[in-house]
């Protein structure tokens, strides 16, 4: 039994690393496709290339070439998968690991990745010719799915991950029911460094963004306004747009830019959402800095109440004291001695409040975890000396039985020799006491 778990683990370690080697190669097809793609498409637009040239058509079939080699990948990349379920499972059956969700996960992978421009040019379907705009749309629209192969870029991420390669890690993560996935990588991530993972991600978005928008205006403007639709002034309507602020002086005329638009601002305010709160946790002092900034606070409210409270004393022995202490009263400076008096008391009174605000501010809920967390170590720490304490009196307990039971055996011995030497004493054939009492009487 040992052997065997000892075989299915070298042979789950065996199955993880060539998952990882078919990830890694799969990214490296998915981004040679796209970039492939980006340079047919600025080589056709350019002039460089004709469209249905010889140039066109190879690089379109290179374009194929690495889209069937990714797709390749991608399906034995699901076969390791299914391996790592039937012997995470113990499973002698590979149809057991085909779910529903994993078939329409599989089946969808290799639609999405299979897209890519085809390398030649449709003319005519049966006996209808196609409309070169229809043409053009498709290319599109296969040229702009090719982008959605990047998502290979979060899963290398994932199974490079040193919290996924980790034993332990994985460990602690199945102990708390907590699956590694790519999302609890990106939350990882976003967690240790925010800023750069904010700053990574607009970029690129920018960068992609602006290239998808110069692909779907392209060929709706006139040659008038060609111009204003290049790739930077492509980023440029994609970074105010991202930021909400919206110009006006570029405006996608296709569908496929103003939803390319729409994106980009839904995109924008959630990053801009995301960045507020980055802020806020930057600017939020830690534990130690509250507790510096508590200890100030409070050392100077109680300063602010010692003061009101000497002015409420001052002012009420001034009331007094032009009031009894002189010979002529004189209600004005009573009156401005009164005001004072009820001000001094009205501060005191905030002091107290601001005191009774800090004092519940104080304590947080991570010191009240924290807090908790001690005080159950501690009580653990006293369980465990209790119980080591009533097992040493249990054994102390034990010993005092014995003792007495061999003093009770000891006294009983006693008894009874006592009691045979008392029998011999009293026995008249005993020579020495014979000889005792003679010399005894022969003294008297």
């Amino acid at each position: 039994m040992v052997i065997f778990s000892g075989g299915r683990l070298i042979k789950r370690e065996i199955l993880q690393d060539k998952k990882r080697h078919m990830s890694d190669r799969a990214l490296f097809f998915a981004i040679l496709g796209i970039v492939l793609m980006i340079f047919e498409n600025e080589l056709t637009a350019a002039g460089v290339v004709s469209v249905g040239s010889l140039s066109s058509l190879c690089l379109k079939s290179l374009i194929v070439g690495s889209t069937i080699v990714l797709v390749v990948f991608v399906a034995y990349f699901h076969i390791i998968e299914v391996q790592l379920f039937m012997n995470a499972n113990s499973a002698d059956d590979w149809r057991v690991a085909l779910t529903l969700r994993r078939m329409v996960q599989i089946g969808g992978e290799l639609f999405l990745c299979s897209l890519c421009p085809l390398p030649f040019e449709i003319g005519h379907w049966g006996r209808g010719r196609v409309i070169s705009r229809t043409l053009h749309s498709l290319n599109v629209f296969v040229s702009i799915a090719m982008f959605f192969r990047l998502y290979w870029l979060c899963r290398v991420m994932l199974l490079h991950s040193r919290l996924f390669t980790d034993a332990s890690s994985r460990s602690i993560a199945g102990l708390n029911r907590v699956n590694f996935n790519a999302r609890f990588i990106l939350k990882t991530l976003m967690t240790l460094c925010p800023g750069k993972m904010l700053m990574i991600f607009t970029a690129f978005l920018w960068v992609m963004a602006g290239w998808i928008l110069r692909l779907c205006e392209r060929d709706s403007v006139s040659m008038s306004h060609r111009k204003d639709i290049d790739y930077i002034s492509s980023i440029w309507m994609v970074a105010i747009t991202f930021l909400s602020v919206g110009y006006g002086d570029i405006v996608p005329q296709t569908n496929c830019g103003r939803t390319m638009a729409v994106i980009t601002g839904i995109l924008g305010t959630c990053a801009s959402s995301m960045v507020v709160a980055v802020v806020a946790r930057k600017l939020e002092l830690t534990r130690a800095e509250k507790h510096v900034h508590n200890f100030m606070m409070d050392n100077q409210l109680t300063k602010k109440l010692k003061h009101s409270a000497a002015n409420v004393l001052r002012e009420t022995w001034l009331i007094y004291k032009f009031r009894k202490k002189v010979e002529k009263i004189d209600y004005a400076r009573i009156r401005q001695h009164q005001r004072k008096f009820l001000v001094a008391i009205y501060e005191m009174r905030k002091v107290k409040r601001d005191q009774r605000k800090l004092a519940e501010n104080f304590v947080s809920l991570g010191d009240i975890a924290k807090t908790s967390s001690n005080t159950y170590d501690l009580i653990q720490d006293v369980h465990s000396t209790q119980e080591g304490l009533s097992l040493r009196i249990t054994a102390i307990e034990h010993q005092l039985s014995d003792i007495s039971r061999e003093i009770g055996a000891l006294s009983d011995f006693m008894r009874s020799r006592k009691r045979s030497e008392a029998c011999d004493e009293q026995s008249p054939s005993h020579p020495y006491r014979r000889r005792r009492e003679t010399v005894l009487a022969s003294q008297d």
